[in-house]
């Protein structure tokens, strides 16, 4: 329906930490994040601080002064055995949650045409369920445990590593114009809203942190023509606007429908200077609402009678929107509707949409459904990847888990599996680059090992 209106773990371990979505859940219980506590100003506003290296930064326009951020560049000690090298056209980039600003989960790109051999492997702190990694110009972008990395996934090398204050393994990064864009967080409030967090700006070349916002961040940053975008959620969900450049809020918006308790999560989609985002009223009934916005004011949103915990994604005409009771909307971008079909059961991962179908996860299948009306096209069994990622390519449908799994886009038939070792899996969707791929993984190796994380580079 329409409504228009205005510590180090005992083994050291093999790999990167580069996956593909948004991670909330853990592999193992918290240790405890022991974050540095950050600064909001008396009304609760987010407060943006610009750094640089080896320096303390002044006062800053809100009257909150920033403490320093330091940067270490270090070299990470990399395994390469012997086998392929990688070799990626500098052309394919996957630079944010959903590979695009519009949240479609697609590359035009191809992955390994048999099943692959392990490339390389990088030590990364952390020893929870990863997020997605970001790919652009030859780098890897990635946060585990209480470090974001940068690393050269040609030569599987570190180019820098940053500090930050809380836990960086909820969120995707996102890349775009010599910076990268980091939301981390406390683990306190992650479902239910508050908690502690900041949004990062790095230098993509160096590392040094160019400006932070301070606020309790819900979503991976989307990036569009010079501003990030990201959501809160405390008491109800916010949407703000930041310049790219400078970390200045530009705008935000709240979403309290009806005047009730909301939330928001998943990262915004932003197609052509309009914001699609996905909110949750809390109630004695949970309504959802699809907004679409401009310059933080509304031109419509779309009702939905379920709670949805994943971002919408935008393809050509059509927003399509999932529910965590497994319903799937399809909306046009005039906010009308067009179908809506009880789904595959309850989907926390964001869906993938190329030109023809929608892909979903669900209860252990990979579903896919006509984007023309919303029927089941094909299904298949794919284990435990209920919380993972998808990533879509011109050959085939790429996805995480105890395996990494290759399926046919046409008909869902398996192409390749590569098993992860150990106890527990990959998770989140894997980076597919001109042949390669790079998937993250949460293992245990024996049963009272704790966890280590990891990146495959696969091709």
């Amino acid at each position: 329906m329409s409504d228009n209106a205005g510590g180090d773990p005992l083994r050291r371990r093999a790999f990167l930490a580069l996956c593909g979505t948004t991670a909330l859940a853990g592999c193992a219980a918290p240790s405890g994040d022991g974050g540095t506590s950050v600064a909001e100003t008396t009304d609760g506003v987010p407060t943006t601080t610009r750094t640089s290296t080896g320096t303390t930064a002044g006062t800053t326009d809100r009257g909150t002064t920033a403490t320093t951020d330091s940067t270490e560049t270090t070299q990470g000690t990399t395994e390469t055995p012997d086998g392929p090298s990688l070799s990626i056209d500098p052309a394919v980039a996957w630079r944010m949650h959903g590979a695009d600003a519009a949240n479609t989960g697609v590359l035009d790109t191809a992955g390994p045409g048999d099943r692959p051999e392990k490339v390389w492997d990088v030590p990364v702190e952390g020893i929870y369920t990863l997020p997605g990694a970001v790919y652009d110009d030859g780098v890897g972008y990635v946060g585990s445990g209480k470090e974001f990395y940068a690393v050269d996934v040609a030569a599987g090398e570190e180019r820098w590593t940053a500090p930050v204050d809380y836990l960086a393994h909820h969120f995707s990064p996102a890349v775009a114009d010599g910076r990268v864009f980091v939301s981390v967080r406390s683990l306190d409030g992650v479902r239910s809203g508050g908690g502690e967090g900041v949004l990062y700006a790095f230098d993509a070349a160096s590392g040094t942190v160019d400006w932070r916002v301070d606020m309790p961040v819900s979503s991976p940053p989307t990036v569009a023509d010079g501003t990030v975008y990201v959501t809160r959620s405390e008491d109800v969900g916010v949407l703000h606007a930041f310049d790219a450049a400078s970390g200045n809020e530009q705008w935000s918006f709240r979403f309290a429908p009806d005047g009730k308790r909301g939330s928001i999560y998943g990262a915004p989609a932003v197609v052509d200077g309009t914001i699609y985002a996905t909110a949750s009223a809390h109630g004695n009934d949970v309504q959802s609402y699809l907004y679409a916005l401009e310059g933080g004011n509304v031109r419509w949103r779309y009702g939905i009678d379920a709670e949805t915990r994943v971002p919408p994604v935008i393809r050509d005409d059509e927003a399509y929107v999932a529910t965590a009771s497994g319903e799937l909307h399809a909306v046009g971008l005039g906010g009308d509707d067009r179908w809506s079909v009880d789904g595959p059961g309850a989907i926390f991962s964001t869906p993938a949409v190329d030109e023809e179908r929608i892909y979903a996860l669900a209860k252990g299948e990979l579903v896919a459904l006509s984007r023309e009306d919303g029927s089941e096209t094909w299904r298949t069994a794919t284990g435990d990847q209920l919380i993972n990622g998808l990533a879509v390519t011109g050959d085939g449908v790429y996805l995480g888990g105890s395996d990494v799994l290759a399926l046919d886009r046409d008909d869902g038939s398996r192409r390749w599996r590569f098993p992860i070792p150990g106890d527990s899996g990959g998770y989140g969707a894997p980076v597919v680059l001109d042949g390669a791929v790079l998937v993250g993984a949460c293992i245990k190796w024996e049963p009272r090992d704790p966890y280590d994380d990891h990146v495959f580079a696969l091709a």
